[in-house]
């Protein structure tokens, strides 16, 4: 009876060793390597601005812009004068634009005498694609009186965002 445990137990020991055999042949272990690049390249910026309207007498000054920044300074002379510049603006990127919003917002004075006005640029700006918006500047044409306060400076925001 001894001699017929040790041989079970020995038999057990022989199959447990053969599947372990087994199992390290047929088995694998897996490897998953990958990269991920981004490509999408945004660039919303200004390409150019310029005076289109100018009044008689009125002094337009020389626009300057930068890729994100557009500034000018216009002389009025009498009520109902103005001067309009337009503004381009292009997508050199690769991603999709979508106008979210645009802030005209007085800085310092807040001088009713000097009147901002634009126009709105594309909602929607793809790759490749420009735009242009106009801003006017007028001298209140209801003035009939000279202004105590004869400046007016104001910080425009345009906002976009990728579609």
């Amino acid at each position: 009876m001894k001699r017929r445990k040790n041989i079970i137990l020995i038999l057990l020991l022989l199959v447990i060793s053969i599947m372990t055999v087994g199992y390290s042949t047929f088995s694998s272990q897996l490897e998953i390597n990958g990269t991920a690049t981004i490509t999408g390249i945004w660039d919303i910026e200004i390409t150019n601005i310029k005076a289109t309207n100018v009044c008689t007498d009125c002094d337009a000054g020389t626009p300057s812009f930068s890729k994100t920044d557009a500034a000018f300074d216009a002389k009025l002379k009498k009520p109902g004068d103005t001067i309009t510049y337009e503004v381009t603006i292009e997508n050199r990127g690769t991603i999709d634009a979508v106008l979210e919003k645009i802030d005209l917002i007085n800085v310092g004075n807040v001088n009713e005498d000097i009147i901002f006005t634009n126009t709105n640029p594309a909602r929607e700006l793809g790759e490749g694609e420009t735009t242009t918006m106009q801003i006017t500047i007028t001298y209140n044409p209801d003035k009939d009186e000279n202004p105590s306060i004869t400046t007016k400076e104001v910080l425009g925001k345009i906002i976009y965002t990728q579609k």
